[in-house]
């Protein structure tokens, strides 16, 4: 007799598993559901409200981290001579090799009451069992210079829009002429020796570059275009 393998989820039932799940951890909040598209992760995110979006986005544009995993397992402690249960909304590691398992709110806290507390011990104890540390992160602090966040997303766009295209050509262009050059180039003069059909697609693979931490440029002051100026940084 034949032993069968085990029946795994196409990623279709996957992430419709993942977005009711989403659905039903809001709560009778009244909050945006979002699915954000993860080049780095390779996969989607089901997310729960905007804050959650937004630490998203940052997080997948943030040169200094590693990794993302936005539906961490539950962790289990025991505090107060009691067993807890917690999930992060977030747990990412950085290149240097930190790690942080994060706690995403809206605004902060005003006054915490004792189950506040309570789940704070929990969380601190829970990070401390992954060899992370434990933060919190609020989406009104993080959207205060917004001009990064929206880059991003437009940046996530362009990688997005050409997922399914075979995109080698054009990073080993892109990488032979920035990699060489003695100053910064735009976008656009990177994408320009290619037919003009073919730019979204060379723009795209500038930016999985970017992602992959190959490629510098400023999110902070300026809208992402094709003026932006880009340069290596291996």
């Amino acid at each position: 007799m034949n032993a069968r393998s085990p029946k795994h989820p196409s990623p279709a039932v996957a992430i419709r598993a993942a977005i009711m799940a989403a659905f039903g951890a809001r709560g009778h909040g009244l909050s945006n559901l979002w699915l954000l598209d993860s080049y780095r992760a390779g996969r989607k995110w089901a997310l729960r409200s905007d804050s959650e979006l937004i630490h998203a986005v940052l997080a997948e544009i943030d040169p200094h981290i590693r990794s993302i995993n936005l539906a961490p397992e539950p962790v289990i402690v025991r505090v107060l001579e009691e067993d807890h249960e917690t999930t992060f909304d977030a747990i990412v590691e950085f290149v240097d090799g930190r790690r942080q398992c994060r706690e995403i709110k809206a605004e902060p806290d005003e006054v915490l009451d004792t189950r506040s507390h309570i789940q704070k011990e929990v969380q601190l104890a829970s990070a401390r069992r992954l060899d992370g540390s434990y933060v919190r992160m609020y989406g009104t602090q993080m959207i205060e210079s917004p001009q990064r966040f929206w880059n991003g997303v437009r940046i996530l766009r362009v990688v997005n829009a050409a997922k399914t295209y075979p995109l080698e050509e054009y990073r080993e262009s892109i990488t032979n002429r920035l990699s060489h050059s003695r100053v910064d180039l735009t976008l656009s003069e990177l994408c320009g020796p290619f037919e003009p059909a073919c730019q979204p697609l060379a723009a795209a693979a500038a930016m999985q570059l970017f992602l992959e931490r190959y490629i510098a440029l400023d999110l902070d002051m300026r809208p992402f275009n094709e003026h932006s100026a880009l340069r290596w940084t291996q």
